[in-house]
C-alpha cells in the first residue's frame, strides 16, 4: 500500500520472502536513485511470530521493531489495543485544544461554534475505521460539556440541563451538537455499507476474500483470528438489515439467498451450498419471461415465492444496468453519514421531545439580525438553564431564591425579566406595549403568548430587550450597580442599529439623548407623570423628574387603583411625595445622584397613540385616554404635598 512517500509491504516472516523484499528494495534504489533509510523503517510482527524469527528478520532487513504505540497515518498499529490507544490519544489532543482556549472570555455562542467545528470533528477521521470504546467517548463528551458550561479544569461545575438534550436537534429544543456515540456509529456504518454493496475497493476485496468468499455478507459470522474491525462489522450489521434493499435490474450482482432483495428474503427452507451463490437472474427464466417456480418454492417456500411473484422486480439479464444496493430512507438511495445519524436519532427515541421549545428556537435561529450570543441566551432562557436565584437554590441550598432587585419575591425566569418592578418599567414604556400582568408564570408559555403577534422586527426587539434586561440584572447582582432602565432602552436601540444597519435605531438613540427641555426657572422642579390602570386592579405609576430641563430622577412603583382616574391621582401623589423625600434629604441638582434616566421618554417617541410632547393637548387625550401627562412646577422650597396637589 502506497500513500504519498510512505510504503507499506505485507508478507510472511519467511526467509524466502525476506530475501525477495531485500532484492526489491535494492532494485528500487538502483532505478530511482533513492536509498531507503533504515532508521525510518519499522517492522511490525503479529503475536504468532516467534521471537527468534523476529530477530532474524530485523537483522536481515536492518530495521527496528515498531513500539506498541507506533502510528501510521495517525492510526495506532497495536492490534487489539488500537481502539483504546487511539481513544486516549484523542483525549490528549482534546485536552491540548481546550488548554489554549480561554472559555471565560467566550460567550456560550462562541463555545458552541468551537464545539461544533473543532471538538466534534476531531475524532471523525479515526471513528471511520475504529470503533472507540464507550468509556473513551463518554470522557470526550464530558470534556465538551465542561467547556460549554465554562470549565476546562477538573473541578465540579453546574450543569442545568443534560448533555443528551443539548445534543438533540434544533426542532426538538436542542443545540444540534453531535452525540459522539451516534456519530461514531453513523461513521462506522459507512464501512458496512461498502461491504454490503461490494464496492470496488482494495480493503473490501480483502475482507470478502477472507471472511465471506463463498457466502454472502449477511451469512458471514465472527471467525477465529478475525480483526477488530470485522468483529465490529458483524456486531453492528444487523442494525441495517431492515433499512437496505437491492434494486434489481439485470440480476447479475444481487445474491438471491444471502442478500435482501425482497421483504422476507431470510425465510428460507431447503438451501444447498450451491444455492448460496445463486444470483437473482438465475432464478428467472428469460425465454418464458417468468420466475422459476420450482426453485423459488424449494428455497423460500410457497409463501415466500408468492411474495416474490407479487412484489419483486423482474430482472432483465439483457440490461447493462447493474443491480444497486439502496438505502430505503432517502430518495437517492445512497447511505450518507448525515442520513445515518438522523436515522439513529429517530430509532433511539430522542426526537419529538420539547417541541414547543424547538418551535421557538427554530424561529430564533433564523433571525438574521440577532447576534448569535443573544440567540443562545434565548435558548438558555426557554430551556430554563439560566443561573437565576431559584434555579441555583435547587442545587445549592445556601443560595437565597429571593430576587436581589426587589427583595419581594423568588427570582424565576418570568419574574426576573417581566414581573420585577425594574423589568416592568422597561416593558411599561417599550415599543412592544406588552401587558405584563397578563403573562403566565411559565416562561415557555409566556414566550409563546408574546410571539404569537410579533413579526420579525418585533422578534428582534423582544430578543435584544430580554438580553439587556438580563445584563442589567447581572450588573445589580454581581457588581452591585443600580438598575438603569434608560440605559437598557438605549442599548436595545444600539443593537437594532448594528443588526439592521439602518437609520431607525439611530433616530431612537438621538431622540433618547435629546432630553426634552423646557424653559423653567432655576429653582423649579418639573415632573412628568404617568399612571396606567389594569383590569385586574393594579396600576403601574412612574415619574420622570426634571430640574433645569435635565432628567435628574426616576421613580416607579405599583399600587392598587379603583379606576383610571384614581391611577392618575396616585401617580401624582407618588411623584410629589418622592420630590418631598428628596428635598428633606437635602439633595438638589448639584449633588443628587442620577437614580435613573428618562425611561418614559420612549413612550412619547414610539407610542403612535401618545402625545408628541407633554404640552400638546388638542385631541391627544381622545386618542390615548390612559396616557395623560401632567406637568408640575413646584418651587424648590415647597415641601407640602397637599399644597402641590391643590396646584
Amino acid at each position: 500500500m502506497i500513500y504519498a512517500d510512505d510504503l507499506v509491504l505485507l508478507g510472511q516472516a519467511k526467509e524466502t520472502e525476506v530475501s525477495e523484499l531485500r532484492c526489491i528494495r535494492h532494485e528500487f534504489g538502483e532505478v530511482s536513485g533513492l536509498v531507503v533509510n533504515p532508521n525510518k523503517s519499522k517492522l511490525w510482527f503479529t503475536k504468532a511470530t516467534a521471537n527468534e524469527k523476529q530477530a532474524q528478520v530485523q537483522h536481515s532487513l536492518q530495521a527496528t521493531q515498531a513500539e506498541p504505540g507506533e502510528k501510521y497515518l495517525g492510526m495506532c498499529l497495536s492490534g487489539r489495543q488500537s481502539a483504546k490507544r487511539t481513544g486516549h490519544m484523542l483525549l490528549d489532543r482534546m485536552w491540548s485544544k481546550l488548554a489554549g482556549w480561554k472559555c471565560s472570555m467566550l460567550s456560550h455562542a462562541g463555545r458552541l461554534v468551537l464545539l461544533k467545528s473543532v471538538l466534534t470533528s476531531l475524532p471523525v477521521y479515526y471513528m471511520t475505521t475504529v470503533k472507540l470504546p464507550k468509556g473513551v467517548i463518554d470522557q470526550m463528551m464530558s470534556l465538551m460539556a465542561k467547556f460549554f458550561w465554562g470549565k476546562t479544569d477538573k473541578v465540579r461545575y453546574l450543569s442545568f440541563i443534560s448533555w443528551k438534550k443539548i445534543c438533540s436537534k434544533v426542532e426538538d429544543g436542542g443545540l444540534g451538537v453531535k452525540d459522539l456515540h451516534k456519530f461514531g456509529d453513523a461513521l462506522f456504518m459507512k464501512n458496512i455499507w461498502a461491504l454490503m454493496g461490494q464496492e470496488n475497493k482494495l480493503w473490501v476485496d480483502v475482507c470478502r476474500a477472507k471472511y465471506f468468499p463463498r457466502i454472502g455478507f449477511w451469512g458471514a459470522t465472527n471467525t477465529r483470528g478475525g480483526s477488530q474491525l470485522w468483529k465490529e462489522v458483524v456486531k453492528n450489521k444487523q442494525k441495517l438489515k431492515d433499512e437496505v434493499k437491492w434494486d434489481i435490474h439485470n440480476g447479475h450482482k444481487a445474491l438471491a439467498v444471502s442478500q435482501p432483495w425482497f421483504n422476507d428474503w431470510e425465510i428460507q427452507h431447503n438451501v444447498t451450498l450451491a444455492d448460496r451463490r445463486l444470483t437473482v437472474s438465475q432464478l428467472f427464466d428469460t425465454d418464458r419471461n417468468q420466475w422459476r417456480e420450482d426453485q423459488l418454492e424449494r428455497i423460500f417456500g410457497v409463501q415466500g415465492a408468492s411474495q416474490i411473484y407479487n412484489t419483486a422486480s423482474k430482472p432483465n439479464p439483457v440490461y447493462d444496468l447493474e443491480d444497486k444496493l439502496i438505502w430505503k430512507r432517502v430518495k437517492e438511495g445512497r447511505y450518507t453519514v448525515k442520513e445515518g445519524y438522523k436515522w439513529l436519532e429517530e430509532s433511539s427515541g430522542t426526537t419529538g421531545q420539547n417541541q414547543m421549545i424547538g418551535k421557538h428556537w427554530k424561529i430564533i435561529a433564523e433571525l438574521k439580525n440577532v447576534a448569535p450570543k443573544v440567540k443562545v441566551f434565548l435558548w438558555r432562557l426557554l430551556s430554563k438553564t439560566l443561573p437565576i436565584a431559584q434555579n441555583l437554590n435547587r442545587r445549592i441550598s445556601a443560595i437565597s431564591p429571593m430576587c436581589q432587585r426587589c427583595h419581594e419575591e423568588n427570582e424565576f425566569e418570568t419574574h426576573c425579566l417581566f414581573f420585577c418592578p425594574g423589568s416592568r418599567a422597561v416593558w411599561f414604556s417599550g415599543q412592544l406595549m406588552l401587558r405584563v400582568h397578563e403573562l403566565p408564570l411559565d416562561i415557555v408559555e409566556a414566550f409563546n403568548q408574546i410571539t404569537e403577534r410579533l413579526d420579525q422586527q418585533g422578534m428582534e426587539i423582544l430578543a435584544y430587550t430580554l438580553w439587556e434586561l438580563w445584563k442589567g440584572r447581572n450588573e445589580v447582582v454581581m457588581k452591585h450597580k443600580q438598575f438603569d432602565p434608560f440605559l437598557i432602552k438605549k442599548n436595545v436601540a444600539a443593537w437594532l442599529v448594528q443588526g439592521r444597519r439602518d437609520t431607525q435605531g439611530m433616530q431612537i438613540i438621538s431622540q433618547l439623548e435629546e432630553h426634552w427641555r423646557y424653559e423653567v426657572d432655576e429653582d423649579e422642579w418639573q415632573v412628568l407623570i404617568d399612571g396606567s390602570w389594569e383590569p385586574l386592579g393594579k396600576t403601574g405609576t412612574a415619574a420622570v423628574i426634571y430640574q433645569n430641563g435635565e432628567a435628574k430622577f426616576f421613580a416607579y412603583q405599583f399600587r392598587e387603583a379603583q379606576d383610571p382616574f384614581h391611577a392618575e391621582a396616585l401617580a401624582c401623589l407618588d411623584a410629589v411625595g418622592y420630590i418631598k423625600s428628596l428635598l428633606v434629604r437635602g439633595q438638589d441638582r448639584r449633588d443628587a445622584p442620577q437614580i435613573a434616566k428618562l425611561i418614559l421618554l420612549s413612550t412619547f417617541l414610539h407610542c403612535s397613540s401618545a402625545p408628541s410632547s407633554p404640552n400638546s393637548r388638542d385631541d391627544d387625550d381622545k386618542r390615548c385616554p390612559l396616557f395623560s401627562y401632567v406637568v408640575f412646577f413646584l418651587q424648590a422650597t415647597t415641601t407640602d404635598p397637599a399644597k402641590a396637589c391643590n396646584i
